[in-house]
């Protein structure tokens, strides 16, 4: 018998206007939704769509802090949990940090280079599905496409993970 798995909950930073967008969709298709915002009082943060939420460093003041932050919680957060920045910024210090991030979390989204070489307001948005790889290009300053793509990713993965019980 075939049992899909539990969604992995998902970490969605830099939560104002575009973060809930995406925590709210995550969240009515049944993901966990953790926010966090250097500003407690991002919009995100105070939705009813995500059950935990925390202060964090600021990418654009302290890039390794942010970073470490995450390392350092991962276990709390959650194994496997995957990473939803919405702006730029936040996107890449992700994607520079990528090599020791994704020990513990999914990350959506390309590698530095891609990002590089299409610019940073476009990047690639993707799941691994099996056999292949499944791709949406996104532009995440656009509030309705960030949250569809956060969607995408969280039935995709519910689709393309099963387990058997």
């Amino acid at each position: 018998m075939i049992a899909s798995r539990a969604l992995p909950r998902a970490i969605v930073f830099n939560c104002h206007i575009t973060g809930l967008a995406v925590a709210r969709s995550l969240a009515a298709h049944g993901v966990e939704v953790i926010a966090l915002d250097p500003d407690p009082r991002g919009l995100g943060q105070a939705s009813r769509s995500v059950v935990q939420r925390h202060k964090c460093p600021n990418p654009l003041e302290d890039e390794r802090g942010f970073v470490e932050y995450l390392l350092d919680n991962a276990k709390r957060f959650g194994d496997g949990a995957v990473l939803f920045p919405t702006n730029d910024e936040w996107v890449m210090a992700v994607a520079r940090y990528r090599s020791q991030l994704e020990a513990c979390y999914r990350i959506p989204f390309s590698e530095l280079g891609v990002i590089d070489a299409v610019g940073q307001e476009a990047i690639v948005v993707s799941v691994e599905t099996r056999p292949q790889s499944v791709s949406l290009w996104c532009v995440f300053d656009n509030t309705r496409l960030a949250a569809l793509s956060a969607l995408w990713i969280a039935e995709t993965l519910a689709l393309s993970s099963p387990t058997l019980a």
